[in-house]
């Protein structure tokens, strides 16, 4: 009797224990995006300028004697600038003034980002290579609650982010290669870098950076295909799927397609055909590409990320987060909100097609119409805008 009565109680406390857990994890992660809030301020107020999402050498001002494949441009991430305002001087020093690979064999010396001694550029995700930088797990880069890690087995397997940059709500340009085009909503393009009063929106309703989970596990992040799951969690994952619009002249994705790919948290499986996943959401935070370190405000925290297959600029990049009911985000008035998965995306002006649920974008020179107009994608994608003159209303998540 007694020791039925002790299992009663515990499954009673049990319940109550996880909770209280999870409870201090979510805490400690909402501490974790408010650090890069202050690390972002500071770089700030040291240059005047917020960091890029994406920087290094291009083709603007390549490195003499280098050659320079297009999906390198720019070359690494933005955290890379913001480490010393994050303690993470030492690691700044082995990225800016190099790093040599002493095992596996042979011995490759790695200059300033990344170059190889011997002429040309080796990218510090090669499948040959172990960039030690790159496998550095800072340890407030990461959210307690995600249990995805690193594979320390593996060379093409990298040290993980949970906090992203706010890449807006367009998709045409969040994944361009040129560091020099006006391709984006969002604060933080790839290369080149805005002031402060870029952000006409303000500060307390723009995003600076928003939370992301990772795929579960130790397996390697691919922008491609993954193994066959049935019924995969959202989190961490993206489905790929054809495009099936031309704005713009550039290919885009259905947004409402996109959102009817996720049931109840879950990527449901076809009944019929092959669906074919990307796990690389977060998992790389060296890496400069918006789907391993960026979001888009699209759609909303937890549901569907899409991508079109073979074309690794064309996604949606969503935020999630393994907490229940939503996801974490800081403003650039280092306020640090809880933004429930049901915050408002809807059009409130729809049109007579669904061409007026396309995310704004630019393509080169070539602009659809509704480029500097309010987000269509409600409360979430004007606050993802810097300067569209968006009406956030009363601030989600308070």
């Amino acid at each position: 009797m007694v020791i039925a009565i002790i299992g009663i109680l515990a499954g009673l406390l049990l319940p109550a224990i996880q909770q209280a857990r999870e409870a201090a994890r979510r805490m400690s992660c909402s501490s974790n995006i408010r650090q890069f809030g202050i690390a972002l301020l500071n770089y700030e107020y040291s240059y005047k300028l917020l960091p890029a999402m994406a920087a290094g050498w291009g083709l603007a001002n390549p490195r003499t004697g280098m050659t320079q494949l297009p999906d390198d441009i720019p070359a690494f991430s933005g955290y890379v600038g913001m480490l010393p305002m994050m303690e993470q001087q030492v690691l700044f020093n082995q990225i800016d003034s190099g790093f040599t690979q002493r095992s596996p064999a042979p011995t490759i010396v790695f200059l300033g980002y990344g170059m190889r001694v011997g002429g040309a550029w080796v990218p510090p995700w090669g499948s040959n290579t172990v960039y030690q930088p790159s496998r550095t797990q800072i340890g407030f880069f990461r959210c307690p609650s995600d249990p995805g890690r690193l594979n320390p087995s593996s060379v093409t397997s990298h040290a993980r982010v949970n906090y992203v940059f706010n890449m807006g709500d367009n998709i045409i340009g969040t994944g361009a290669n040129s560091i020099d085009n006006d391709t984006f909503r969002g604060p933080f393009p790839r290369g080149f870098q805005l002031p402060l009063a870029a952000l006409t929106d303000g500060t307390s309703n723009t995003i600076m950076f928003g939370e992301i989970a990772t795929a579960r596990g130790q397996a390697d992040p691919t922008f491609g295909a993954a193994a066959p799951q049935n019924n995969p969690p959202t989190q961490g994952r993206a489905i790929l799927m054809a495009s099936n619009r031309t704005d713009a002249g550039a290919a885009s994705l259905d947004v409402m397609l996109c959102r009817q790919t996720v049931r109840g948290g879950i990527y449901p499986t076809p009944t019929t055909g092959t669906t074919v996943f990307s796990s690389a959401q977060g998992g790389s935070w060296l890496r400069p590409h918006t789907t391993f370190i960026g979001f888009q405000t699209i759609n909303g925290p937890n549901s569907a990320s899409c991508g079109v297959t073979g074309t690794p600029g064309t996604r949606i990049n969503t935020a999630g987060s393994y907490h229940f009911g939503g996801a974490h985000v800081v403003t650039f008035d280092n306020a640090v909100k809880f933004i429930p998965n049901e915050i408002d995306t809807t059009n409130t002006t729809p049109g007579a097609t669904p061409a007026d649920y396309t995310a704004p974008g630019r393509n080169g020179n070539t602009q659809t119409n509704n480029w500097n107009s309010p987000s269509p994608f409600g409360v979430w994608g004007a606050l993802g805008t810097r300067g569209s003159a968006d009406d956030v209303g009363v601030m989600p998540g308070a």
